[in-house]
This record gives structure tokens, C-alpha cells and sequence, in this order.
């Protein structure tokens, strides 16, 4: 009777347990919600997209979530209430892997798998031959650096190396990319679908079909942090697309499949010479808005052994304190070179307004192996400071005396290593303390924080001056630009002092925060005199080009020919970057040739118009700009208006 009665109570049991799971009860939740889908489809950027989750079982209505693997790609967005995933993709690459969470009705959940999301980059057509491509010297490899931001506006360096064989097709290449998106990607190029073309104009096309490299090139953060950057948190830029790290809440890290992709550049040489051919070159395919410098590089300075023994350098970039705001960064100082080990560091920095002051004992490795055709190499360096912050680098050789760096660090990591990217020239082992006598240019740029009641914008200035052996700066001519408020500031009586071991220059009399300069060897590239980093809110980096050794006395007839330039980097990521050339007549008047805008730069010159130039190399371009020059560099900011800087360099034709 006793196991009759059991057995009664069990089947009553079970049914009860039966009804309960059919409703939801807590302790079966999952055994009657299942989420069924295993995979999502591809996308492509600009096109129309949509991808449905789906669920069984369980009562509806449903409502989905994402659990983790951050933010969709941009301009996705998951429905909650239909699990359709919708928009228009902005960004290429892989993003997730995403876990989806499903609940329904009576609150039963279940989870799907990791699902990835591939966004392929726009189709971008090669370049098409224009008759002069055999003005590109054969085996005559091509450095660039680039710096922009990316379609969401985070910011992207890019450097790179390639050579054009005479008819319109590549023999070798290397591309570097490094951003708070995708982290850094070391490319490999495929030259069989790799194109450029080039024009009697100086205007060049460059096409590159590349791939992601393997995991192993790709260098990790060493240890260590940035505990010299401090800053207050509103004194920064958004960061647009941070990534996520450890798969959690936040938002999407995409990875560059490994599929062929294609990149496009344009670019304008001045100066063409055999042994000086330099310019201006931006992405054209819109997927990034950055711009920057190309130079010929020298194949036979491709080795340990024939770099330089003393350089001064000047780099800029970005850093993440919090993970979800960007600080600038700029960086100048100079460092020691024996057969790669690096030593005897010093160096300013200035980040966000936090200023470091004098920094010695910086240190690291150039590694003994290039490559042969492009002068790619890579090293690792440890700033110079009691907490110190190691960052890797990679490197291109354009000559023995001139070098593009670019960090190789993932940048968006809270309070790592900057996305830091510039150029390093030979400098002297030692310096008079009257080197900096004749007559300059000044050029440099930032980001202000506090423009726009704390919304932020760009700041850009250029200035003329002139020092003499013993240490007077009779004369000094700043324009400002800060992100639409201009000013122009004069100085009279001002002086400067040099460090002759560091070449390291510092200025009193010019304002309340001069700029700190970093002398480089006489007779660099591009008439270059000094790398120089701010001692203000806006972390300026800039350079000084030399001018005149006398007083100069210009005129009009001084800018004669096709000068060819761009805009620099756009720090606030919302213009984008413009090239193209001015035509300039020696009377007074200029033409607009060629030019290409990505994304919406606010003030660039007119199709024609007029310039004007005063004896110490100022001047006007129509009413929209102020320029400063030496006849073959030109550096505008306009005087209204979101600015960028514009550097334009004599073309081809001269």
C-alpha cells in the first residue's frame, strides 16, 4: 500500500513539473526557449543590410539582447522586439564574435552561440593609367606615413612602402595600419593586383590589393604603463568606436578578415628631382579620412649599418585613459644610435596639457633585419621618465638620415600606449648655443578641448621668425587658428636658449606656453630645422623650416609654378582631407588644379582667385587664408571656419 501511494505522489510530481517547465518556471528555463541561429550573413559597406536572429519554443513575444561582443558594426542596430539586425555598414572587417540573448514571455532565456558579422570594404576600381608612369623612377621604392581617422572618426595611422616598376604596376610593398578600431595590422601586398599610375601633372594614383598578415607579426603591448599621462577627463575627444577587450558590454573590436581588400591613395610629388622627390599623398577610397607625406626612398640605406648615429624625432598621436575618451599626445626629443641600440634619450611630452618637461634616459632596439625592397623594419623603445611606458614600432628607412616611426601597440586599451606616428631625422651630436640664427617658418596643430563650451575643435597655427647667434628672437609672427577664432600675435625682444648636448630649444617672450623645438642636422629633407611639441591644452606638434639664412624681402614673383599639397591630419575627426594643386602665376594669381575632398572639409581654396606676399614671406590666398612661405613650402591655415593645416611643396614642372 505504502509503494502505491509513492508512486502516486511521484506521478503527481512530474506532471506538476511538466506544467511549471510549459510556463516558465525558473529552474527549466532553457529546456523549452531555444536560440537557433548559427550564423550571420556578410555585408557590405554603403549597402543595405539585414540579418534575423531566431528563437523556438518558449512563449512569445520574444525580445533579444546582445551579452556581450560589444557594439554592432557601425551603422547596424539590433531590434529588440524582432531580433532583426538592420542599417547601412560604415566600417569593413569582421566584428564579434557577439552572443545574443533571447527572452520570452514568462521570462525563460537562451543564448546563442558566438556569431561573427563580416562587412567587406566598398569595390575600389585600380588605377588607370595616365602616360607618365615612367617618370617613376624603376626600383625607386616610396615611403609614406598617413593620419586621419577612420570612418567613425577614431583615429588611424598608416605607413607604408612601395615601388613602381615604369609601366603602371607594383614590384613591392608594405603596408602598416594601426587605429583604436582594428588595433595594428601588418598587411601583406599582393604586387600581381597592385597598380599605380601617374600624370605629367605630378598627381599619382597608388592601388594596393592586401591581405592581413599572421597573427605572430603582429607585436602585443609590453608591460608597463602611461602614469606620466594625467588629465582631467573633459579635457578630451570622444572616443568614437572603443574597443572591447574581453568580449564584454561595449563596443565592437573589428578584425580585418583575411580576405583580399583593396586600398587607394592619391598623391602629388613637388620638387622632382632625382635625388628629392617628396609630397603630399591622402586615402581616396573613403575609408579613411587621413593624409600625410610621401618620400623616394633610399634602398641602399636599407641596413643596421647605415643609419645614423644621433636623431631628433617628433611624433604625435592619441591614448585612451578611461577606455571611452581620446587625449592628444605629442612627443619630441632626440635619442643615440649604435648599430640599433638606442640610448641617451631625452624629450618632452605633452599630453592633453599635462606637461612632462625634460625627460632623460630613454632607451630601446632598432632589430638588425629589413626588408630589402621596402626598408621596413620594427624596434621597441622605453620612453625616457621614472614610470616609464615601452612601445613597439615599426619603421621605414626613406634615407639614412630621415626615418617614418609608427607605434605598433594596440592604442585602446585604458591607459596604454599612444597611437603615436611621425618622423625622425639625423640630428648633431652636439649644438652651438647661437644654432638657431636666420630666419624660419613654425607650423603645428592640436586639439583644443575647451573650444565650443568643452566640445573641442581643431587648433592650427604658423608663425615667421627669425634668432640670432646669440640667442634673440628680434621677431615672431603667430596665427592662430582655434577651431574658428582667429588671432594674429606679434612678438618683438623675445629670446631662446639651446641644451648643445640635446639640440632641445626653449623660447621665452613668445606667449605664455612657446612651444618647445628639437634641432635636427643642417640640411635635412625638406628644408626641416626642428621637430617642436606644445607646452599647451591643445598638445601641439609641429616643425620649423628654415627660410633664409639673411632677411628675406618677397615678393609676388617668389611663387611661381605648381605647388601641389593637402590638409594634414584632421584632429577633431570630423572634415576629412582634400589635395590638390595650386598654380601659382608669379603676379598675384592662382588656378586650382585636380582637387579631391574625402568627407567635408570645411574651408579649401577657391577654383582661382589671388595672393598676395609680404617681404617676410607671409601672405594671403584670396580672403580665406593665411599662408607663410620660403618660395618652395607653403603652410595655410584659413583664417575662419573648422581649420586643418594645408602644406603645399613646388611641383613638378620646376
Amino acid at each position: 500500500m505504502f509503494n502505491g501511494y509513492r508512486n502516486t505522489v511521484f506521478a503527481v510530481l512530474i506532471m506538476v513539473c511538466a506544467f511549471l517547465a510549459a510556463c516558465g518556471d525558473s529552474g527549466s528555463k532553457t529546456a523549452t526557449l531555444t536560440a537557433n541561429s548559427s550564423t550571420l550573413v556578410a555585408g557590405t559597406v554603403g549597402t543595405a543590410y539585414t540579418a534575423g536572429l531566431s528563437a523556438s519554443g518558449g512563449t512569445t513575444p520574444y525580445t533579444w539582447a546582445i551579452a556581450s561582443g560589444g557594439d554592432l558594426p557601425g551603422g547596424l542596430s539590433l531590434a529588440s522586439s524582432t531580433g532583426t539586425i538592420s542599417g547601412t555598414p560604415t566600417t569593413s572587417g569582421t566584428f564579434g564574435p557577439y552572443v545574443f540573448t533571447v527572452t520570452d514571455a514568462k521570462g525563460a532565456t537562451a543564448t546563442t552561440s558566438g556569431l561573427s558579422i563580416t562587412i567587406s570594404s566598398v569595390a575600389t576600381a585600380a588605377c588607370v593609367t595616365k602616360g607618365n608612369e615612367a617618370a617613376l623612377t624603376t626600383a625607386t621604392p616610396y615611403g609614406f606615413l598617413l593620419k586621419g581617422s577612420d570612418a567613425n572618426g577614431s583615429p588611424v595611422d598608416i605607413a607604408g612602402s612601395f615601388t613602381p616598376n615604369g609601366a603602371g604596376g607594383i614590384t613591392a610593398a608594405s603596408l602598416d595600419y594601426n587605429g583604436f578600431a582594428n588595433g595594428f595590422q601588418p598587411f601583406v601586398v599582393d604586387t600581381a593586383n597592385s597598380s599605380y599610375s601617374f600624370d605629367g601633372g605630378s598627381q599619382g594614383c597608388l592601388y594596393l590589393s592586401v591581405s592581413l598578415q599572421p597573427a605572430s607579426r603582429t607585436q602585443a603591448i609590453r608591460a608597463g604603463g602611461v602614469s606620466t599621462v594625467h588629465t582631467n577627463a573633459t579635457h578630451s575627444r570622444k572616443l568614437r568606436t572603443a574597443n572591447s577587450r574581453t568580449g564584454s558590454a561595449g563596443s565592437a573590436r573589428p578584425q580585418l578578415t583575411a580576405a583580399i581588400s583593396n586600398v587607394k591613395f592619391q598623391f602629388k610629388l613637388g620638387q622632382f628631382t632625382a635625388a628629392n622627390q617628396t609630397g603630399r599623398i591622402i586615402e581616396s577610397d573613403g575609408a579613411t579620412d587621413d593624409a600625410g607625406f610621401i618620400y623616394v626612398q633610399t634602398p641602399s640605406a636599407f641596413a643596421l649599418a647605415s643609419l645614423k648615429a644621433n636623431y631628433a624625432f617628433g611624433v604625435d598621436g592619441w591614448f585612451t585613459p578611461d577606455g571611452t575618451s581620446l587625449v592628444r599626445s605629442a612627443i619630441a626629443g632626440t635619442f643615440a644610435n649604435a648599430n640599433g641600440t638606442l640610448s641617451l634619450g631625452f624629450a618632452d611630452s605633452d599630453n592633453g596639457g599635462t606637461i612632462t618637461g625634460a625627460l632623460t634616459g630613454g632607451s630601446g632596439t632598432i632589430n638588425a633585419t629589413f626588408d630589402a625592397a621596402t626598408g621596413r623594419g620594427t624596434g621597441h623603445y622605453t620612453s625616457a621618465s621614472s614610470n616609464a611606458v615601452t612601445f613597439d614600432f615599426v619603421l621605414y628607412v626613406l634615407n639614412a638620415s630621415d626615418l617614418i616611426m609608427m607605434s605598433t601597440d594596440s592604442p585602446s586599451l585604458a591607459g596604454g600606449v599612444p597611437l603615436l606616428g611621425g618622423r625622425a631625422m639625423e640630428a648633431s651630436a652636439t649644438y652651438d648655443p647661437g644654432s638657431l640664427q636666420g630666419f624660419y617658418l613654425y607650423a603645428a596643430e592640436g586639439y583644443d578641448p575647451s573650444a565650443h563650451n568643452n566640445a573641442g575643435g581643431n587648433f592650427v597655427q604658423i608663425a615667421t621668425l627669425n634668432g640670432t647667434s646669440t640667442g634673440a628672437i628680434p621677431a615672431a609672427t603667430i596665427y592662430n587658428n582655434d577651431a574658428g577664432e582667429f588671432s594674429q600675435n606679434i612678438y618683438a625682444n623675445a629670446s631662446y636658449a639651446i641644451d648643445t648636448a640635446s639640440g632641445r630649444v626653449t623660447a621665452t617672450g613668445i606667449g605664455s606656453t612657446p612651444p618647445i623645438a628639437y634641432l635636427v642636422a643642417p640640411g635635412a629633407d625638406d628644408d626641416i630645422a626642428a621637430f617642436t611639441v606644445g607646452t599647451d591644452l591643445a598638445a601641439t606638434s609641429g616643425m620649423m623650416i628654415r627660410q633664409s639664412e639673411i632677411a628675406p624681402n618677397y615678393t609676388a614673383t617668389l611663387l611661381t609654378g605648381s605647388f601641389g599639397g593637402s590638409t594634414d591630419e584632421d584632429m577633431d575627426g570630423k572634415n576629412g582631407s582634400w589635395i590638390g594643386t595650386l598654380v601659382m602665376n608669379g603676379t598675384g594669381a592662382y588656378t586650382l588644379s585636380s582637387p579631391l575632398t574625402i568627407g567635408t572639409v570645411g574651408v579649401v581654396p577657391g577654383a582661382s582667385g589671388v595672393y598676395t606676399v609680404n617681404a617676410d614671406g607671409s601672405g594671403t590666398l584670396d580672403t580665406n587664408f593665411i599662408f607663410v612661405t620660403n618660395g618652395i613650402q607653403i603652410l595655410a591655415i584659413p583664417n575662419s571656419g573648422d581649420p586643418q593645416l594645408f602644406l603645399f611643396d613646388l611641383g613638378l614642372d620646376q
